[in-house]
């Protein structure tokens, strides 16, 4: 557990009935130059991590991202291997289901409702950000959980930002959160470009570089 905890960062430790993390740049593994098949070589050390520090997870669920705006709902029912295919983010109201999204620059959106023990994950780069995939995360826990946005808790992980990146789309992602009734918006202020030990980079890395995964369980 002490290796883990050298790249592994919580998220919304003030929300009980959650668990959330990032699990950053994973240190002394080597990675495949194809990004494809570096994930694949990082999601047993994925499943690995989440069994350690998620011990109660019955599965971890991974959005196989397109850099769109689609989210499922999971309900526990599902047969997914893993990967949950073409969307960017997860959203559901079971315990025990860890969900997860894989980043290196985009950023990684917890949004959790403490009032309907609700909660999305979402991948939001400039793409995504731009089409509005935050504020249909948001009309998606309104219409399914009955969330209302003033009681809701966005959080911005870690992802590129200026100088090391021309779009400042962190800061698209707050208007978009305020905008939407938001009060409670956290950002982790972290550029992945800035800091290659901690975090992977595709930018920084011109491509050639592994995944973090950002991971939210409902306890």
């Amino acid at each position: 557990m002490d290796i883990i905890k050298n790249f592994l960062q919580p998220i919304l430790k003030d929300i009980p009935f959650v668990s959330a993390y990032l699990i950053g740049r994973i240190p002394g593994i080597q990675l495949p130059a194809d990004r494809q098949e570096a994930l694949k070589a990082q999601m047993p050390f994925f499943k690995k991590t989440v069994r350690e520090i998620l011990p109660t997870a019955t599965s971890l669920l991974c959005a196989h991202e397109v850099h769109g705006t689609e989210i499922a709902i999971i309900n526990g029912s599902e047969e997914y291997q893993d990967l949950v295919p073409d969307v960017d983010g997860l959203a559901t109201c079971y315990s025990k289901i860890a969900l997860g999204i894989t980043v290196a620059d985009c950023a990684p959106v917890w949004i959790v409702d403490p009032q309907h023990k609700a909660v999305a994950l979402v991948h939001s780069g400039r793409r995504g950000t731009e089409a509005g995939i935050v504020p249909k995360a948001i009309t998606l826990l309104q219409t399914k959980f009955s969330s209302q946005p003033e009681d809701l808790t966005l959080t911005i992980g870690p992802c590129i930002r200026p100088p090391c990146y021309e779009v400042d789309f962190a800061k698209m992602i707050r208007e978009q959160a305020a905008q939407a009734g938001i009060k409670d918006i956290r950002d982790e202020e972290i550029c992945t470009a800035c800091d290659l030990e901690k975090y992977y980079s595709y930018r920084r890395e011109k491509g050639k570089t592994g995944h973090m995964l950002g991971v939210i369980m409902i306890r």
